[in-house]
């Protein structure tokens, strides 16, 4: 049995040794087995690589939005759609406190379409709609929760 080992050396520019493996030989009854003893990477290039990942994450995370966007019909308690219905999306910071708020007017059949881009993490929003002589309306959610259509129904406030 003999045995024999090289340590194979790859480079890259100017000659720097950037991957180098261990290749064992063992010859037994004149055939050869060839191993791979072990492998490594110098530690420069390694470094260099996550340095290059993290950037490029860190690129990719602040070019994308995330986006909101709601529709849907205001209506009476009859079905009958209402015209003239302020409605508003917000977003909340972590204590609730709005941020910033996009509002649309409802037109004569009752629809709406309002949204925005924010960042594109988990996010706290809310609805609102608003009309004089109605119970206002408030629906509380996150970006996560992926409301896209809601219908809203407002209740006609008693006039003493």
């Amino acid at each position: 049995m003999a045995w024999y080992e090289k340590i194979v050396t790859f480079s890259g520019a100017a000659n720097k040794e950037f991957f180098q493996c261990r290749v064992t030989s063992v010859t037994m009854n004149g055939a050869a087995d060839f191993r791979l003893a072990h492998c490594s990477v110098r530690m420069n290039f390694m470094k260099w690589l996550r340095v290059g990942l993290c950037l490029a994450v860190v690129l990719l995370l602040t070019r994308c939005d995330g986006m909101t966007h709601v529709e849907g019909i205001v209506e009476e308690e009859g079905g009958k759609p209402l015209a003239g219905v302020v409605v508003s999306l917000e977003l909340h910071d972590d204590e609730g406190v709005s941020v910033r708020t996009r509002s649309v007017t409802t037109g004569e059949d009752g629809r709406y379409v309002v949204g925005f881009t924010h960042a594109p993490f988990r996010v706290p929003l809310s609805i609102k709609a608003d009309k004089s002589g109605y119970a206002p309306f408030e629906k509380r959610f996150e970006s996560t929760d992926h409301v896209r259509n809601l219908n809203i129904v407002m209740q006609r406030v008693k006039q003493n």
